[in-house]
C-alpha cells in the first residue's frame, strides 16, 4: 500500500504541473482493484499463455487509480494507472507487479482522446460476447488481435443514434512498429442496457504485425432470476504475415478454423523445440 500511495501522489503531481491550478475542480481519484485465483488442467499444449498439465494461476489480479478533472464545462481530463499482480512463484520473482492499461487523455463532448498504453479498439470490439474472458480459457487464447499496446493514440466517438466509431494508431515511439492502426464501427450497446443487441465490424492494418477484419452480432434472448441469456457469432480473419511456427502468428487465417491452426501451432512449436 505504501509503494501504490507514493506512485498515485507521484502521477498526481504530474497532472497538477500540466492543468491550470484550480481549488473549485480537484482531480478526483479511484481505487481499484481485483483478486482471483484460478485453476485448471489443459491435456495440450495449445494455449499461448496456459502450460500442459495441472495450474493454479492469478492472471488477472489487478491493483489501479483512475482519475479526472473538468478543465472546462465540456472537456475534461482523464488518467487510468493500472498494474497486474503476477504470480507469487519463483517465475515472477524479478517481477512482481506489470503494467497494464496506463495512459493520460481527454474526455469532451466529441468523444474520448487518450494517450499511452491500452487496449486496442479492436480487441474491445469483441463486447461481451466472450464468455471466458478474463479466465484462462479467454478467446485471447487462440485469437490474435486482442492486443494491449504502448505508445498507442485512441479515440472512442460518442454514440450517435445507437452508432460508435473508434480508432488505435500506434506511434512506434519505442520499440513498436509505427504506424500500424485499426477502427471499429459498432452499432447496439454491448452491454444490453440501452438496447438488447450489439453489432461490430472492425480491421487492423499492419498493427501488432496484424492484418485482421472482424464482424459480430450479439444479442439478448432473456432475462431470468437476475441472469441474462445471449447468444452470439464471431467471425474473423487475420493474416500475421510471419512464420506459423512462431506462435501466436496464425498466417491467412480465420477464427472458424481454429481446432487446425491450434494442432498446427502445436506441431511447430514441437519441431521447432528439436531443431538446434
Amino acid at each position: 500500500m505504501v509503494k501504490l500511495s507514493a506512485k498515485a501522489t507521484a502521477l498526481s503531481l504530474l497532472v497538477s504541473a500540466i492543468t491550470p491550478c484550480n481549488p473549485a475542480a480537484a482531480f478526483d481519484w479511484d481505487y481499484y482493484g481485483k483478486l482471483e485465483l484460478q485453476g485448471l488442467y489443459t491435456d495440450q499444449d495449445l494455449f499461448r499463455y496456459v502450460d500442459e498439465g495441472w495450474q493454479i494461476e492469478a492472471p488477472f489480479s489487478r491493483l489501479g487509480l483512475k482519475g479526472s478533472q473538468q478543465l472546462t464545462e465540456s472537456v475534461a481530463l482523464i488518467a487510468v494507472y493500472e498494474w497486474q499482480v503476477n504470480g507469487l512463484d519463483q517465475a515472477n520473482k524479478d517481477h512482481r507487479l506489470g503494467s497494464r492499461n496506463t495512459y493520460l487523455g481527454f474526455s469532451t463532448a466529441w468523444g474520448e482522446l487518450v494517450f499511452g498504453k491500452n487496449d486496442t479498439r479492436f480487441k474491445k470490439s469483441e463486447g461481451k460476447l466472450d464468455l471466458f474472458n478474463e479466465t484462462l480459457a479467454d478467446m485471447a487464447q487462440l485469437t490474435p488481435g486482442q492486443d494491449r499496446m504502448e505508445n498507442t493514440i485512441s479515440y472512442t466517438s460518442p454514440v450517435l443514434q445507437g452508432w460508435q466509431w473508434s480508432a488505435t494508431y500506434q506511434t512506434g515511439a519505442s520499440d513498436e512498429q509505427a504506424g500500424g492502426y485499426d477502427w471499429v464501427m459498432s452499432y447496439g450497446d454491448a452491454s444490453f442496457k440501452q438496447q438488447p443487441y450489439y453489432l461490430a465490424y472492425g480491421q487492423t492494418s499492419e498493427l501488432n504485425g496484424l492484418d485482421a477484419e472482424r464482424l459480430l452480432a450479439h444479442a439478448k434472448l432473456a432475462d431470468y432470476a437476475g441472469s441474462v441469456f445471449s447468444a452470439g457469432l464471431m467471425w474473423q480473419y487475420s493474416d500475421s504475415g510471419c512464420p506459423a511456427a512462431l506462435w501466436p502468428c496464425l498466417a491467412d487465417s480465420s477464427s472458424l478454423e481454429l481446432s487446425e491452426l491450434a494442432d498446427q501451432a502445436a506441431m511447430a512449436t514441437r519441431q521447432q523445440s528439436h531443431t538446434p
